[in-house]
């Protein structure tokens, strides 16, 4: 697993993080996408590790293309990557990967950030 992570980050927040990436993966299966590839990601980097290497590749992922198709991206680990409680689990490399690829794709990054609730404290 990527463990380059700031004092902020809790075990608490890595399995928050763990679940909301899984519900993503269960979305894009309900669509009609089969995540497989990305699956494996997780199972060998973690969540974190995988949404790291997912973002920082330059070109979107056809599963974000079928979530913004689809009026879903809040279930893409990109804009994960720029919600506030998720901060501290990435670096400014990567959030400035996931909003350049979300731009990339027309997407109102802002406005689609907003859309997300904030997470229950203390549901993992």
């Amino acid at each position: 697993m990527d463990h380059d992570f700031s004092p902020m980050v809790t075990e608490q927040l890595v399995a928050m993080f763990e679940r909301d990436v899984r519900l993503g993966v269960d979305t894009l299966v309900e669509i009609g996408y089969d995540p497989t590839a990305f699956e494996w990601m997780i199972e060998e980097f973690g969540a974190v590790g995988a949404t790291r290497r997912v973002v920082l590749d330059p070109t979107p992922s056809f599963g974000l293309w079928r979530l913004k198709d689809r009026g879903l991206l809040a279930h893409s680990v990109e804009i994960s990557t720029l919600l506030p409680w998720y901060a501290p689990l990435f670096d400014e490399a990567v959030r400035d990967a996931a909003w350049r690829k979300l731009e990339l794709l027309g997407v109102d990054v802002r406005a689609e950030v907003a859309k997300v609730g904030s997470p229950l404290v203390g549901e993992v």
